[in-house]
């Protein structure tokens, strides 16, 4: 299964702390989106979870990373949940079925993710809406 994303924005990124991050959010959007459509779809093609899986781990340690310090707390939780869930996930076999229950009840992350996001939106200038579940 092939997904195609196009970029929606251009994006003026700001200046000071936050423009590392903007920086990231910006170059990955379309891949965070892409990567996750990719894991919740059933029976991934052989490769394709490991890969997807190996990409959202390093761009979820850049964000980690580069997060200012206005959302710096989000970040850490968000690093945090995003480890836990891929783990979960892999032991799964990439079969994300089996993860559901615990990827709904993450409210830590979705707490996290919430902030983080809105944060990139009001301040790295995206659009993307992520799904909350599978």
């Amino acid at each position: 299964t092939t997904t195609t994303v196009t970029p929606t924005t251009t994006t003026t990124l700001p200046l000071g702390p936050a423009a590392e991050f903007c920086a990231v959010v910006v170059q990955h959007e379309q891949t965070l989106v892409r990567d996750f459509i990719a894991l919740i779809l059933p029976n991934p093609e052989p490769g394709v979870a490991e890969k997807t899986v190996a990409e959202i781990r390093m761009i979820a340690d850049e964000l980690h990373r580069t997060a200012p310090p206005e959302i710096a707390e989000s970040g850490n939780a968000l690093a945090a949940e995003a480890k836990v869930l891929l783990d979960a996930f892999v032991a799964s076999g990439y079969d994300v079925t089996k993860i559901k229950d615990q990827l709904a009840s993450s409210k830590k992350a979705l707490d996290a993710v919430n902030e983080v996001l809105g944060f990139a939106k009001t301040r790295c200038g995206i659009k993307t809406t992520m799904p909350t579940s599978p």
